[in-house]
């Protein structure tokens, strides 16, 4: 049977010299683990009784001081390099940037615990870390990602709101509820239909998530539901009501406050679409009715919303979590 192991987002345990361990995949000749260094951080001087260690960067930029009997020495190392601890060689690191310094450590024989580890006299005094400082900085950076994030989201979605929802609703209104030119109709379903369609296609595709266009989060889905809504649902209610209007379809109002317009009819797919959430309830909760009653052809124009914007959310949210599964 294949044994496999998966970095955890919290340490183990913290080395003898300070170090964060997350444990990986071992046997008795060996083991490997996952080494973090925060920044602005000094290692422990160590020293180990029986094992030797094989380091490899995989993130940051640091300094290794190694001393024994017959030589001292400590060189640079950055992401990409490797070297060796020998057994019975005194041993120090730091971190020499702003990110985590990240190691992966291949130990051989396997690591027998911390009793292993003999604490010595180093080449730089860990007692200088900037942990407090480091922290606050880290705790100042966290601050600014978040309000960075917000404003971004915040832009986004105005811009969202404006040009797939505002924009066509008004544009809409415009050209069909008045008498505008066939032109300037027929422009208008030129643009609404392909916009429509690099919408599904944006959210469904694992290129948009694998390539970064869509971050993996909530806010992302959240945003991603509300802009094939406003999108489809602009294109769909503005098709209802031309076909309305020309006594092809039939809708009438059900609760005695909507009328039969495009905005109105935008309600319609919004109940449509919070009752596709069956266990939320939120119609119920929002003691929002029914807005209009309709025939067999307006129904089929809702299943049309519904499998352009239903489905491709539910396989959006899917693709979601396969991704964050197979980071």
């Amino acid at each position: 049977m294949i044994s496999f192991s998966r970095l955890s987002e919290k340490p183990n345990y913290y080395a003898p010299d300070n170090s964060e361990i997350r444990l990986l995949s071992s046997v008795d000749a060996g083991g490997l683990c996952h080494c973090t260094l925060p920044p602005d951080s000094i290692s422990k001087a160590v020293k180990h009784k029986t094992v030797e260690e094989i380091w490899f960067c995989i993130a940051g930029k640091g300094t290794i001081w190694q001393k024994n009997d017959a030589f001292e020495e400590e060189q640079e190392f950055t992401a990409g390099d490797s070297f060796i601890i020998q057994v019975g060689n005194c041993f120090q690191f730091r971190n020499d940037g702003e990110v985590p310094l990240r190691i992966l450590i291949q130990t051989m024989p396997k690591w027998p615990g911390n009793e292993e580890a003999i604490e010595v006299k180093g080449k730089w005094d860990s007692s200088t870390r900037k942990l407090p400082k480091s922290n606050l900085k880290q705790f100042i950076g966290d601050l600014l990602n978040i309000g960075k994030q917000v404003l971004g989201s915040l832009i986004v979605l105005l811009f969202v709101a404006f040009f797939l929802f505002m924009l066509p609703k008004n544009a809409a209104e415009f050209l069909f509820e008045s008498h505008s030119s066939l032109i300037l109709r027929i422009i208008w379903f030129v643009v609404i239909i392909p916009l429509t369609c690099a919408c599904v296609w944006l959210i469904t595709s694992e290129k948009a998530i694998k390539d970064g266009w869509l971050n993996v989060n909530i806010p992302s889905f959240l945003l991603g539901v509300f802009s094939l809504y406003a999108i489809a649902g602009v294109f769909f209610s503005t098709v209802i009501f031309i076909l309305y209007t020309n006594g092809i379809v039939t809708v009438t109002p059900d609760d005695g406050i909507h009328k039969v317009t495009i905005s109105g009819l935008l309600d319609l797919f919004l109940w449509q679409l919070f009752e596709a959430i069956p266990a939320l309830k939120i119609n119920e909760l929002l003691q929002f009715k029914k807005p209009f009653i309709f025939d067999g052809w307006v129904g089929f124009t809702v299943l049309l919303f519904q499998l352009s914007v239903i489905f491709p959310i539910i396989k959006f949210y899917k693709k979601i979590k396969e991704f964050k599964k197979s980071k």
